[in-house]
């Protein structure tokens, strides 16, 4: 088969998948597979990095389900491919899933997690409720719903029932070695000992059963370093976490932190991924600009960059996308590696930095063990004046590595609310991790957001001298179009009483696509010439388009998918509406603005810092929004011809002014120098 006939045939399994019509329209025929032939696969699946292997492996996962429809375990296979390229539509899968085998053990835990991390523990809550009405008589059944109830933030219920496993004379041996795991996970460690031992007196004493207690008493040995036997995993991993980075991570600057503040050697920016989001353009963007300034000679707000700059990043070939902005870096003849494939220990384990803090790695969150077995090393061989760390998880993954090779100045970008914002954040070592960071001299952090900076302070309790603001770098966008845009923006009136209101984003519950579509139908309710653009594309994508048509408007919205000439499309707004939940510096609202477009937006994060409210757009009084109310704020932007080009000139002027990318790099080259 052709790619692009993959491509079909897989968006056509997925489709029937997620519609639940598989069953009813296709009959299995020949033989089930075998173990050991969904083995192979998994295999194959779990070893995916390259994402040319993604089109081929999945056509054949959907080729196998055509076939074999009443498999379970083929489509959990395809829901974990589709998970590992970051494509949402796992998640869709995950619920068709559970929808199709209600008995299955593994669906509900990954609903019930998709769920808590969208929309919050009301809502999952509220799937826990529908899915398990009463407590499961059968023990394997309530193991489900413990591992359901600590994935949706119930944590002390989901122990609970894992106690009262241990003590079922119908837990068999398999489902007890499962109890000790997770109690072991959850760091109950004289529980899962008490599971292990359980399974030891009731099963036999077999080298399966012997390894079991022995996985448990080595945590137990490990944990009395730090802690006590009883301690629950959260104050463990806390506890390891302040050991670490504040007894057992020496201050050794291997290079002097004085430095002429009219010069600056080498740096290392690290991130997650070069994905096509906001915070990655950040990053390509600051990259470039620092690179030209090291490669051309042209200071940066009297500062002498000489280089070089080194990128590093966790992942870009892990998942589809990861790689967006890599060929706009590789053009420039930037550095671009991916940590994750470093040697281990710097490929010397008894010289590694690592050494120092190797009986706690085993208590580390596996992202921040990671950073630490394969970045420190490199981090000391490269020996950069400041690493940069973007984003909340990349700097707890690597931060720790950073201050292990003894980085003078590290600096942490922190691009959107804190965690306690932000329940689908709400992690224990989030905390211990950013104080004890921010304790140490040489280090500090910036964000886009005076409001994300205000409410990190507040959060971790340090003073508003350890953070400084750097708005984002924005270039104007080019606003020509490609043929295929040029046709579909046919569509559109061209003349008359035109007004367009338009949308570029993630088609994500984040950016709530669904009550976008909702105020439109407000707005075409009060405004019967208008018209809309959506830009972007996700897992509501399809939801959307739906609830247009159920609005009876569907002829009324183009939805593009993703756009490469996304600057043409802002030219044929007439007003941009942004109903985000969370926020940091939201580029669609400046890049708009350098369009000559208002906006409206919700007050999330730092979203109203982008604009000038009355001036150049509104700030909606509250993210939770009437669309009566909505369309309000956005028909007060309609402007005649005149009126409206020059509204668009004065929009122009003020974001070119506030969010320009020379700005942006003389702030950044501030906070590596002081």
């Amino acid at each position: 088969m052709t790619a692009e006939a993959i491509a079909t045939a897989a968006e056509s399994a997925v489709r029937d998948i997620i519609d639940d019509e598989l069953v009813s329209v296709t009959a299995a025929t020949g033989e089930r597979l075998t173990s050991n032939e969904h083995a192979q696969i998994k295999a194959r699946v779990e070893a995916m990095r390259k994402t040319a292997e993604l089109m081929p492996m999945l056509g054949v996962l959907f080729h196998l389900i055509r076939k074999q429809p009443f498999d379970e375990r083929l489509q959990r296979l395809v829901a974990t491919a589709l998970a590992r390229v970051q494509d949402p539509r796992a998640a869709l899968v995950w619920r068709a899933i559970d929808r199709r085998f209600p008995e299955s053990d593994t669906a509900p835990v990954r609903v019930a997690r998709d769920i808590y991390r969208a929309k919050g523990p009301e809502a999952a809550e509220g799937y826990i409720r529908r899915k398990f009405p009463d407590i499961p008589e059968k023990p394997l059944r309530r193991f489900v719903l413990a591992r359901v109830l600590i994935e949706a933030g119930k944590e002390d219920a989901g122990e609970d029932l894992l106690r009262d496993l241990i003590e079922q004379p119908e837990s068999n041996a398999s489902l007890l070695i499962k109890v000790a795991q997770l109690l072991l996970k959850q760091g109950l460690f004289s529980e899962a000992e008490n599971a292990a031992e359980v399974l030891i007196s009731r099963y036999g004493n077999t080298p399966e059963h012997n390894a079991v207690l022995h996985e448990v008493n080595h945590a137990q040995r490990m944990v009395g370093v730090v802690g006590t036997p009883d301690d629950h995993r959260s104050a463990v991993l806390v506890r390891t976490i302040h050991k670490v980075l504040g007894e057992h991570l020496p201050i050794v600057s291997l290079i002097p932190a004085t430095r002429s503040s009219s010069s600056l050697g080498p740096v290392v920016m690290i991130g997650g991924s070069l994905a096509p989001g906001g915070a990655e353009r950040q990053f390509a963007v600051t990259a470039l600009g620092l690179h030209d300034a090291a490669t051309s000679g042209r200071q940066i707000d009297g500062v002498d960059f000489q280089g070089p700059l080194t990128l590093i990043l966790r992942s870009i070939t892990s998942r589809a996308g990861d790689d967006f902005y890599l060929s706009r870096l590789r053009d420039a003849h930037l550095q671009v590696h991916e940590y994750s494939t470093f040697e281990p220990f710097g490929g010397r384990p008894r010289r590694s930095l690592s050494r120092l803090v190797a009986p706690f790695l085993p208590l580390l969150p596996s992202r921040m063990r990671e950073g630490i077995v394969h970045l420190a090393d490199a981090l000391r061989y490269l020996s950069p004046e400041v690493v940069h760390i973007w984003q909340d998880g990349s700097i707890l993954a690597t931060g720790a590595a950073a201050v292990l090779a003894g980085i003078p100045r590290i600096v942490l970008g922190v691009r959107t609310m804190p965690p306690t914002d932000r329940h689908d954040r709400a992690k224990p070592e989030y905390h211990p991790i950013f104080c004890d960071l921010l304790r140490r001299p040489g280090v500090t952090m910036v964000s886009n957001s005076r409001l994300v900076v205000s409410r990190y302070a507040d959060w971790l309790g340090v003073g508003h001298h350890k953070a400084r603001v750097i708005p984002n770098g924005v270039a104007p966008p080019d606003i020509t179009p490609t043929p295929e845009s040029s046709a579909q923006a046919s569509r559109l009136p061209s003349s008359g009483r035109r007004f367009v209101v338009g949308a570029v984003m993630r088609m994500a519950e984040v950016k709530r696509p669904l009550l976008w579509v909702d105020c439109a139908a407000a707005i075409l309710a009060r405004c019967p010439e208008a018209s809309f653009i959506v830009v972007g594309k996700g897992p509501l994508l399809e939801s959307a388009i739906e609830r247009a048509r159920g609005l009876g408007i569907g002829d009324r919205i183009i939805f593009t998918g993703t756009k490469p000439d996304v600057g043409f499309w802002y030219s044929q707004m007439d007003v941009l509406l942004l109903l985000s939940r969370y926020e940091g510096l939201p580029n669609v609202l400046i890049e708009a603005q350098m369009c000559g477009v208002p906006v409206v937006t919700t007050p999330a994060g730092g979203s109203a810092e982008a604009l000038e409210p009355g001036v150049t757009g509104t700030v909606l009084p509250s993210i939770e929004i009437d669309p009566v109310v909505v369309a309000d704020a956005v028909l007060a932007w309609r402007r005649d011809a005149h009126h409206r080009s020059e509204l668009a000139e004065s929009l122009k002027e003020w974001a070119n002014a506030h969010f320009s990318v020379r700005r942006m790099l003389e702030l950044t080259v501030q906070s590596y120098l002081e």
